[in-house]
């Protein structure tokens, strides 16, 4: 998450008053550049009540899935207790009740442990899964079986034949996609969870989306086109408790 592309990105959001969730990882809110300390950034965007904050890991390229149960646990237990002292003393107070784990990368004992440290949902992306006849339209969360944690789906868009999720690093590094590309895979997922009442989850990274031009451009030019159409922008947590609660 650097400052001037995660600004440029939200400037988009909060002059319209839309829900985000804003993934960080522990580390981040530890960094200091020059007079720069990062850790007050993250608090100023905490702050505002339409953005939620959540969980990314650690540090930056981890692979949860592939570690120990110690090395794990004591990762996720520091960047959530990071993220969470990102906030003004007297103001709003931060819960991290979330997690994206980096390339989707998680395991059995990523579950207990979120279970053990408070945290309610993973984002997943499990296409085997959406392949199977009977959970095609498996798109809103639901609660692990054998856990007391939500899966959050990741949107997935058809390309070529196969199941892509919705994401700007995805898109760009492994299909290759232009910005254009990106916009109109977009545009078409929106028209098609629009048509089937489903929810739309969608990750924009700082990497992507804010190192290249063509990205941020698709990403506001998106915006103005689904806030156009009526669409309501929710958290995470938001979607999470909208399924819990049968509001779907």
């Amino acid at each position: 998450m650097e400052v001037g592309s995660i600004i440029e990105m939200l400037n988009r959001i909060d002059p319209l008053g839309l829900n985000v969730t804003v993934c960080v990882t522990g580390d981040y809110v530890n960094k200091i550049a020059g007079n720069a300390m990062y850790k007050l950034y993250v608090t100023s965007v905490g702050s505002k009540y339409n953005h939620e904050l959540a969980v990314y890991g650690m540090t930056s390229g981890e692979e949860l899935g592939t570690m120990a149960y110690g090395d794990q646990y004591s990762r996720l237990m520091e960047a959530k207790r990071l993220v969470e002292s990102a906030y003004i003393c007297g103001g709003r107070t931060i819960v991290a009740k979330g997690l994206f784990p980096q390339s989707f990368s998680a395991s059995e004992t990523t579950y207990r442990i979120l279970e053990r440290i408070g945290i309610d949902y993973i984002a997943v992306y499990q296409p085997e899964i959406l392949n199977q006849p009977g959970h095609e339209d498996e798109s809103w969360p639901r609660p692990m079986e054998g856990y007391d944690l939500y899966t959050v789906p990741i949107s997935s868009s058809p390309h070529e034949g196969e199941l892509a999720p919705l994401s700007d690093k995805y898109s760009k590094e492994v299909l290759g996609l232009s910005g254009g590309e990106w916009y109109d895979l977009l545009v078409a997922e929106f028209e098609d969870c629009r048509e089937k009442n489903e929810p739309m989850v969608v990750i924009f990274t700082n990497v992507v989306t804010g190192g290249d031009e063509g990205y941020m451009d698709a990403f506001k030019r998106f915006v103005g086109f689904s806030t156009s159409q009526g669409a309501r922008f929710v958290s995470t947590d938001e979607l999470v408790e909208m399924a819990r609660s049968g509001a779907v």
